[in-house]
């Protein structure tokens, strides 16, 4: 059996907040005619040309439904059933034969009739999915007296060369398959109630780390790593592709990277509500004006090395008849021509990319401040 289908460890937008996540209703109570809803999608008004007096959808309802299903695929591939939900039950004019589900009891039931509305628990309509306290045989006979579930008379049952006897229900098996020495895995080993983690340590190198398990990392640990010391989440379901998820602690970050016949890739940074600020680059984001008059001067060259695009206002005039002219990179980009009949001034402004020169020709400087 070939398993290829991609497993989602984290639900779509599951850190984004209200303002840019919207919950979708079942219909549209709003009065946004490009609301999306359950029952209408994304509407015919989302799909017009905006000339023709179209609207486009929210962002926040995509961020919505993808955040919907990918918790529901989550739920699922974590191998988990669905609890029974009277009203969900309704609401879908009730559960199809063979459905199977969690009842509140912590058993799973499967339905043995089409639409059926009624709580597993006590209701008709339901079946025990494994009922009892012991599986049929496949070959051989299981001898005892049986009531009911329960298994009253003392059995003894050899396959193949392990022997195990019993007398009751709820006794474990020990090691050497008998009920009076220690359980067959006693609390502490792998799977009943202990670490099930698989721990890196100094000797071991981050990037050989392709089976599927829950480990840690720090700076003893050998190969590419995202951060300092963290958590990684390793899944080989390909021989030669696999993922890894770490999360660096003390708020270093998230990450991820997948591997290319059989080699890792970089590192990526997940951009979290946290980090966000630091990425966000764009001209007035995280910056403010600031006065700059004192340090700047008609003539004088500037270079912009803040490390993304600043904007530049020179309010200017000049007793006397000239041109005043704003360069970017030895280009005129903005310019005045002032007389003295008049003593009027203006103002020359300009967008400056990182790393980028720029220059007053000429004027006497009235103000000078620059969005950085």
């Amino acid at each position: 059996m070939s398993i290829n289908n991609k497993l989602i460890p984290v639900p779509f937008a599951v850190n984004a907040g209200d303002t840019y996540k919207y919950s979708i209703p079942q219909t549209n109570t709003t009065t946004y005619p490009n609301k999306a809803t359950y029952e209408t999608g994304f509407p015919a008004v989302t799909m017009a040309d905006i000339a023709a007096g179209g609207v486009p959808p929210f962002g926040q309802d995509f961020n919505g439904v993808l955040n919907d299903i990918t918790t529901a695929i989550r739920y699922i591939q974590s191998g988990n059933y669905q609890t029974y939900d009277s009203a969900f039950a309704t609401s879908i004019g009730g559960y199809d034969k063979g459905s199977v589900i969690l009842g509140s009891d912590g058993k799973l039931y499967q339905s043995t009739v089409d639409a059926n509305k009624t709580n597993p628990v006590g209701g008709s309509g339901w079946a025990g999915f494994i009922d009892g306290k012991y599986l049929p045989l496949t070959g051989g006979t299981l001898t005892g007296t049986l009531t009911g579930t329960d298994i009253t008379a003392k059995t003894s049952l050899t396959v193949g060369s392990a022997k195990a006897t019993y007398s009751a229900a709820g006794l474990n098996f020990d090691k050497q398959m008998t009920i009076n020495s220690t359980p067959v895995l006693k609390r502490g080993d792998y799977g009943v109630g202990g670490k099930a983690v698989h721990l890196t340590n100094s000797s071991t190198n981050i990037n050989d780390v392709t089976e599927t398990q829950f480990s840690w990392y720090n700076s003893s640990t050998a190969g590419e790593k995202p951060a300092s010391a963290g958590w990684v989440i390793s899944s080989n379901i390909l021989d030669s592709q696999a993922m890894q998820i770490s999360v660096g602690w003390g708020g270093a970050g998230l990450f991820f990277r997948d591997s290319t016949g059989g080699v890792f890739n970089a590192w990526k940074t997940v951009i979290t509500t946290e980090n966000i600020g630091s990425y966000q680059s764009g001209l007035g984001v995280n910056q403010t004006w600031q006065d700059v008059k004192s340090s700047r001067s008609a003539g004088a060259i500037y270079t912009n090395t803040t490390g993304r695009p600043i904007t530049v206002n020179i309010t200017t005039g000049q007793d006397g008849g000239g041109w005043a002219y704003l360069y970017v990179d030895d280009v005129i980009v903005a310019g005045y021509f002032y007389t003295d009949r008049y003593g009027n001034g203006s103002v020359l402004s300009a967008v400056v990319p990182n790393n980028s020169t720029y220059k007053l020709s000429a004027g006497a400087v009235s103000f000078w401040a620059e969005l950085r």
